[in-house]
C-alpha cells in the first residue's frame, strides 16, 4: 500500500494506493446495491443512519484500511495526538454515484476533522477531485468574495480505482463534471478526533478544578 503526503499552501492531504482488486470493488458496489435496494423494497425496515453501521465484509475491510492509514499517517505525527490516545470516530460514511455530467459544487465539510474518499468505479475522464484554497476571497461569514473560482490556487486529484484520499474537512472541494461513460462510484466518509478522557493530557472539567477553587480558596 503506497501512501503519498502532499503539502499544498497551509494544508496536507493524502492518496493511497490500496492496491485493492477489481474484485473487492465489484463485491463492495454489490453490498452499496444490495444496502440501498432493501431500503427502498422495505426489508430493511429501519436504515441505519451511515454506511458504516451495516456489517458487511468489504465495508469492514474498507474502514479498516482508512482507520490504519490515518492512524499512522496524521495521528502518528501529532504529539499531541499520541498522548490523547487519540482515534478516528468515524461520523458518516455515503455513497457518491454520478452519472455522465454531473458533477459537485465546491464546498467543506466543517463539522469534522478529515474527509476521506474512496474511488470504487472512476474510469478515465471520470472527474478530479479539486481542492481549492481560500485563503484570500472567503469572508468572516464563510462566504464567497470572489465566485471565480479559477483564480484561486487549487490542485488536481484524477480518481481511480482503489484509490483512497484524505485531507482536512476544512478544505473547499468540488468535483469536476464525469465526462467518461459510466458511472463514477466513491465512498466518502466523516471523521472526528476521539480523545482517550483517562490520557493525563486529557482536556475534561477536572482539569479546571483548582482554577475554579481560586475563586474562594487559596490554592
Amino acid at each position: 500500500m503506497d501512501i503519498v503526503k502532499s503539502n499544498w499552501w497551509v494544508s496536507p492531504y493524502w492518496t493511497v494506493d490500496t492496491g485493492l482488486p477489481n474484485q473487492f470493488n465489484a463485491e463492495l458496489e454489490e453490498e452499496l446495491y444490495w444496502i440501498a435496494k432493501d431500503i427502498a423494497t422495505g426489508r430493511d425496515a429501519n436504515p441505519k443512519d451511515s454506511l458504516w453501521e451495516y456489517d458487511r465484509p468489504c465495508l469492514n475491510g474498507l474502514k479498516n484500511i482508512i482507520h490504519y492509514s490515518i492512524k499512522k499517517h496524521v495521528f502518528s505525527l501529532i504529539s499531541e495526538a499520541q498522548q490523547l490516545n487519540i482515534e478516528p470516530d468515524y461520523v458518516m460514511a455515503w455513497a457518491n454515484i454520478k452519472e455522465p455530467g454531473e458533477s459537485i459544487e465546491a464546498h467543506a465539510h466543517n463539522d469534522a476533522s478529515l474527509t476521506a474518499t474512496y474511488y470504487i468505479r472512476a474510469k478515465e475522464n471520470a472527474g478530479d477531485l479539486v481542492l481549492l484554497s481560500t485563503q484570500n476571497i472567503i469572508d468572516d461569514k464563510g462566504a464567497f468574495t470572489n465566485n471565480d473560482k479559477s483564480t484561486l490556487e487549487h490542485i488536481h486529484i484524477k480518481p481511480k480505482e482503489g484509490l483512497l484520499v484524505f485531507f482536512p474537512a476544512y478544505v473547499v472541494h468540488e468535483v469536476q463534471p464525469n465526462r467518461s461513460n459510466d458511472l463514477r462510484i466513491s465512498l466518502s466518509t466523516d471523521i472526528k478526533q476521539k480523545i482517550d478522557k483517562d490520557a493525563p493530557n486529557a482536556m475534561i472539567l477536572k482539569s479546571w478544578t483548582n482554577s475554579f477553587l481560586k475563586i474562594r480558596e487559596n490554592v
